[in-house]
């Protein structure tokens, strides 16, 4: 029985991979490449037009604050009149 399964787990995991390997060796895989290629140099079209309006929008900060330090200066400095020896 187990090489019964064996056999049957081997088929099934086999499979997939046979169909995807029948399409792409047919006419069908070819037409599906091509149209990848298509989509993929529009993508990339795309892709360059937002990185420039992402650059665009980094350079024009108008409507935001300046960025703040995490924490005021006079928060960070030790005043020489603190008695931390309590602490």
């Amino acid at each position: 029985m187990g090489s019964v399964q064996l056999a049957g787990v081997v088929l099934f995991s086999a499979f997939p991979f046979t169909i995807v390997k029948a399409i792409a060796n047919s006419s069908i895989g070819e037409q599906l490449q091509q149209r990848m290629l298509e989509t993929k140099a529009v993508a990339k079209q795309e892709a360059g037009a937002a990185r420039a309006a992402e650059s665009n929008a980094r350079d024009a900060r108008f409507f935001l604050p300046p960025i703040m330090p995490l924490a005021e200066s006079h928060l960070t400095k030790i005043h020489k009149d603190d008695d931390l020896e309590h602490w």
